[in-house]
């Protein structure tokens, strides 16, 4: 009979174990979801070598575009996957300090969406 005691405090306590264990990964595959679904919605842009730019594009489709560039005007298109040719999206002028950022509320749903670029004009 003791033994059998000591065969359930174990079980138990390993049952125990085991459900922490699955509620930390599965805090954890949240946590990762979360990182994937926040990085899924950053664009690198296609820039001239002395510029750079990112787009990220919040749930609501708003598109936040942040420059570092020379200044000077620059046009931003969309590279749509389901088109041949950039849609422009804006002219954009890059003040002294070499640094513009702006809201986009125009762009095609975001599945569609294949990338950006940046180019002078």
């Amino acid at each position: 009979m003791r033994a059998s005691g000591e065969h359930l405090a174990s079980r138990d306590a390993e049952i125990r174990r085991l459900q922490q264990d699955n509620f930390r990964l599965q805090e954890q595959l949240t946590r990762a979801n979360r990182e994937l679904a926040l990085t899924a919605n950053i664009f690198t842009v296609a820039a001239p070598k002395n510029a750079s730019a990112r787009v990220f594009i919040d749930p609501q489709q708003h598109a936040f575009v942040v420059i570092v560039a020379p200044p000077g005007s620059y046009e931003l298109s969309v590279i749509r996957s389901d088109q041949p040719n950039p849609q422009r999206v804006g002219s954009i002028a890059v003040p002294s300090s070499g640094q513009k950022t702006l809201m986009l509320t125009q762009l095609p749903p975001q599945a569609a969406i294949k990338s950006f670029a940046l180019t002078p004009r």
